[in-house]
């Protein structure tokens, strides 16, 4: 899986390899970290990786510092997972421990799941930062023939993202990860450098709670007895359907 990690993300092409372990007692010594977050980590990660660091020296991408942000090196950090539901607990943590900017590689067998975060400096606590949105792909299998997923993939190569600084770098990245939710949502994937991340990202839980809403209405036609109840459900069904057409349709037109 190793060797895998390097192909999909071309660690090696751009000579960024670390593969240094991460003793896990480094979290531990955080003052965020309580009994329950060590447990979560000594008894649901297998192994700690920093697989890369991108930064002026690893890259030639120039750093992003101003008021708001520091992001002069970006990690990639490699996660073994015991027990793949416990991803998002613990990205949480390692997003809020961890100041720098990471690309958390989250690994089970032979299926990987991404997730990142940008950050910003906390104004009111000096040396503190404070994480935005997380975004996480859905589990894929590194070894599928799904063209799909494959897209997507492929799409992961570091060499395809933009290197004007490591800002717009990670924020390439962060789109990729956040198009990877219509894989699951419409078996599509179109990655888009032009779109932001708040659209794609609104974009993704319209849809979500749209499907949430058609399922609702699929369910309710089953149980409705009053002719105008049904009429009425059912025209609220094709309404929801119109929607779920409509997003997909933006989808494709991404590029």
């Amino acid at each position: 899986m190793k060797s895998a990690i390097d192909k999909i993300f071309g660690f090696s092409d751009m000579g960024i390899v670390q593969g240094r372990n991460i003793p896990k007692k480094i979290f531990y010594e955080q003052d965020a970290f309580n009994a329950s977050r060590k447990k979560l980590f000594t008894d649901d990660i297998e192994n700690l990786r920093i697989s890369a660091i991108c930064d002026r020296n690893t890259t030639n991408i120039e750093a992003y510092v101003n008021e708001d942000r520091n992001y002069k090196e970006i990690f990639f950090i490699q996660v073994i997972l015991k027990d793949a539901s416990k991803h998002k607990k613990i990205s949480e943590i390692m997003h809020q421990v961890i100041p720098n900017p990471v690309v958390i590689i989250f690994i089970h067998k032979k299926s990987l799941l991404l997730s990142a975060a940008h950050k910003r400096l906390n104004k009111q606590e000096k040396g503190k930062i404070v994480v935005e949105a997380e975004y996480n792909s859905p589990w894929v299998s590194t070894e599928t023939s799904d063209e799909t997923i494959q897209k997507f993939i492929k799409q992961l190569y570091l060499k395809n993202f933009n290197f004007d600084n490591l800002y717009v770098f990670y924020s390439d990245i962060t789109k990729a990860i956040i198009f990877s939710s219509f894989i699951e949502l419409v078996r599509a994937y179109k990655y888009s450098r032009a779109c932001d991340i708040k659209k794609i990202s609104e974009l993704a839980d319209r849809f979500k709670k749209l499907q949430e809403k058609k399922v609702f209405h699929v369910n309710a036609d089953k149980k409705l007895k009053n002719f105008g109840d049904k009429v009425s459900n059912h025209q609220q069904l094709l309404d929801t359907q119109k929607e779920l057409d409509k997003i997909k349709q933006i989808l494709t037109k991404f590029d």
